[in-house]
């Protein structure tokens, strides 16, 4: 038996945290695809462990061993046009695809992982410009033999400006902000701005609160997110105002280390995404020190969850949150004017709640629901170019 070659990982792939242990340990095995002829049955394949690991910090199951995709991939075996199911499938989801979008003339349809072009040829067909991105070589040759060009190799940036030299910008580009709608608007782009998204649907109904006065900081624990103003001000808070951490990020020692000093200063570490929003329901504020940020879905999370935020007057924030309104903004890098705002707003439960309802408000249009129907506009008025 022989090994290929192969990393194992040494930090989870989600959180990146260390504490792994097993769960399944199967037998070596070799790679998928990797068929031999009958007359070599009897060789030794090279073969790769396939253990099953468990992440006691987050709770995720994996697979720790990492393989050069170019032996996964380079050399394929499978081929989508051999199989009866996958041509009716691809067949009829063209069809869906073709009805549901009147059809653009001479618009563009790439598939990212064509294979030999099965999915793509019912495309080509309707009229349609088409072009495929697959890595297997001989895969892509038999797609091209068909007549569907195919560009080989993994998608990556030089291909992406292969795909845009030969066929042109896009048409349009979607921006979650008005920094990045200025961004390419200035580049000369047709641009659109369409926000973040949350599901309000996952938002919890009731959760449990651990203390009187309660806030929470949930991100990633780093300087661009104002870890340092929020480390600054906690070591400030009167013993009765309970500061809850969740996340990880390289700021994560000095947490740990002001966990230890302060008993009120409490660092949970990474949690899921239920778990956080459970925090946040049950939090009296929601901090964002952030010294730079996008349209941020925490900030939308906690509106839905019906709680106060108080974060940092920044482009991106601001965008979502009006101060004295939907809730209170203070200057990046002012752990002074932070922790006066703490002061004020946790005593007054009235003024919170009047904020966070507005915010429940104004967070129903940031709905999938409703972003999802911008995105179909968008497309539906290109393809009926």
């Amino acid at each position: 038996m022989t090994t290929a070659n192969n990393i194992r990982r040494k930090t989870c792939r989600l959180c990146g945290k260390s504490k792994l242990v097993i769960v399944l340990e199967l037998s070596p095995t070799p790679l998928a695809n990797a068929f031999v002829p009958g007359n070599r049955v009897a060789d030794v394949q090279p073969v790769l462990p396939l253990d099953v690991f468990f992440c006691k910090s987050c709770g995720h199951v994996q697979l720790l061993d990492i393989v050069d995709p170019r032996e996964l991939f380079s050399n394929y075996l499978y081929v989508s046009g051999t199989s009866p199911v996958f041509v009716d499938h691809f067949r009829r989801y063209a069809e869906n695809v073709l009805a549901r979008y009147a059809r653009r003339k001479k618009g563009l349809v790439v598939d990212i992982g064509s294979n030999d072009g099965t999915f793509l040829s019912n495309f080509k067909k309707a009229g349609m410009t088409v072009q495929g991105v697959d890595p297997a070589s001989n895969i892509a040759k038999e797609a091209q033999r068909n007549g569907i060009e195919t560009f080989v190799g993994f998608f990556d940036q030089a291909v992406a400006a292969n795909i845009l030299r030969a066929k042109g910008p896009a048409d349009v580009i979607t921006a979650n902000s008005k920094e990045g709608y200025d961004y390419y608007t200035e580049m000369g782009f047709n641009v659109v701005q369409i926000p973040n998204a949350i599901d309000l649907n996952i938002i919890p109904k009731k959760s449990t609160k651990q203390f009187e006065h309660q806030m929470i900081f949930a991100g990633r624990l780093s300087k661009e997110k104002g870890v340092e103003t929020l480390l600054e001000t906690a070591l400030q808070l009167p013993d009765n105002y309970h500061l809850l951490i969740a996340g990880s990020g390289p700021l994560e020692g000095k947490i740990r280390d002001l966990d230890a000093k302060k008993t009120n200063v409490h660092y949970l570490g990474y949690q899921s995404k239920p778990n956080v929003l459970s925090l946040i329901h049950s939090s009296d504020l929601l901090i964002q020190p952030s010294l730079e940020e996008g349209m941020s879905s925490t900030l939308l999370e906690a509106m839905g969850c019906g709680t106060c935020i108080l974060a940092s007057n920044i482009e991106g924030i601001s965008e979502i949150v009006e101060n004295e309104k939907t809730g209170v903004l203070v200057e990046p890098n002012n752990s002074g004017e932070l922790l006066s705002k703490i002061l004020e707003l946790l005593p007054k439960k009235e003024k919170r709640s009047r904020m966070a309802k507005e915010g429940l408000q104004i967070v129903k249009q940031y709905d999938w629901k409703e972003v999802g129907k911008l995105y179909l506009d968008i497309y539906e008025d290109l393809l009926h170019q």
